[in-house]
């Protein structure tokens, strides 16, 4: 396994962790955050133990995407902390922005967390990422034998893709959207082919490319597998010290819940694709909810016919309906308490709400039912 696809192993373990209390263990951020380096606001190399820099960089302006601490694991605060730079820079920049906020993150009390670094992009940091990702640090201050690597890895992108690449990728990625479940691999192939052709045109209608143009991966635009030490990553200057102060305010706020705390940027990150060419059409002849491709913004209508269709439920469609549900109740902001306390009575005030009012969407029927039930909402 190499060092990249071990540290997503990593992040995907630590993102099942049981929850427990939250608590801060400031002892981390007195006796640890050092080991990374300073991320000093001066421009001073890191602490490299003798070791020479393998090379130093700018901290380069950016826009915050996501900056937090996640309390999964509350013995170990693990911070996760995105970004968008603007078009520019170079490989070492990338890097040295990616390890000053990791360092910044570690002595603020994370002891472990992920760094990522975007090109200023009107998708954000939505996957697919292969092309404006421009550098990942992951770091892990957990004592020798139970961290990842050697606790502080770099892994940067050597050049900027191409735009035509970027949009590609997005574009194919939204059509996948709308593929229905349950096709066969045949037809999924086919369907496949069909959104990467109508990719291509688009890219090529866009950048006014030559008819003949074809999509080709390129690794080289893409984030280095071999890792760099972030220990021997030195800082030549920061270019904009409101963005560094933002970051750490960020990373010292208690908005959020008992679990994340932090910054996360309001707002969706826009799309290519108009929101019903996203969508798979709803199969009224599915088995359950889940299998149905209904979403939350489909409108009491088609979920009342839905659920007309299906009476006869066996015992498995009625959990994997409860589970739709559950996971709809959520996305309208109820209190999980509520949810858990209060779920019959705000089921049967959701189907009438739907009943009242078929043309509304069914995540503002539940809220709107929790709401005339007097329930608990978060904002």
């Amino acid at each position: 396994m190499d060092d990249k696809s071990m540290w997503r192993t990593v992040i995907a373990a630590v993102a099942i962790t049981t929850v427990g209390s939250l608590y801060f263990y400031n002892q981390y951020k007195n006796e640890h955050a050092s080991s990374l380096g300073r991320p000093q606001n001066e421009q001073v190399a890191p602490q490299t133990e003798g070791r020479p820099l393998v090379f130093s960089g700018n901290v380069l302006p950016f826009t915050i995407i996501e900056a937090v601490r996640n309390y999964t694991n509350p013995s170990v605060p693990d911070a996760q902390i995105s970004v968008m730079i603007e078009d520019g820079g170079r490989m070492e920049d990338w890097a040295a922005t990616a390890a000053y906020l990791a360092r910044l993150a570690a002595k603020n009390g994370a002891v472990t967390g992920k760094v990522r670094i975007f090109l200023n992009n009107p998708w954000g940091d939505r996957s697919p990422t292969e092309y404006k990702n421009l550098a990942d640090a992951y770091f892990d201050l957990q004592p020798e034998g139970e961290r990842v690597g050697s606790g502080f890895d770099v892994f940067p992108a050597t050049e900027i893709a191409p735009w035509p690449l970027m949009v590609y990728d997005e574009y194919v990625n939204e059509l996948a959207e709308a593929i229905p479940t349950g096709l066969s691999d045949d037809a999924l192939e086919r369907l496949n082919k069909k959104h990467e052709e109508a990719a291509r045109k688009f890219v090529v209608n866009r950048y006014h490319l030559p008819s003949s143009w074809q999509y080709q991966s390129k690794s080289t635009y893409m984030l280095s597998q071999d890792s760099i030490d972030g220990k021997r990553i030195g800082i030549t200057a920061i270019e904009n010290k409101n963005d560094v102060n933002n970051a750490e305010a960020c990373l010292q706020s208690d908005n959020g819940t008992d679990l994340v705390r932090g910054c996360i940027r309001s707002g969706d990150f826009s799309y290519i694709l108009p929101d019903e060419k996203r969508r798979p059409p709803i199969n009224f002849n599915a088995r359950n909810l889940i299998v149905s491709d209904i979403s939350p913004s489909d409108s009491c209508e088609s979920f009342i016919k839905f659920i007309d269709m299906h009476k006869n439920l066996s015992p498995a469609d009625t959990s994997h309906n409860n589970v739709f549900l559950g996971t709809l109740m959520f996305s309208a902001h109820i209190d999980a308490d509520t949810i858990g306390n209060d779920y019959p009575r705000l089921l049967i005030g959701f189907l009438a709400q739907c009943h009242a009012n078929p043309k509304l969407d069914i995540t503002s029927a539940m809220r709107l039912a929790a709401e005339k039930a007097g329930m608990s909402i978060k904002d």
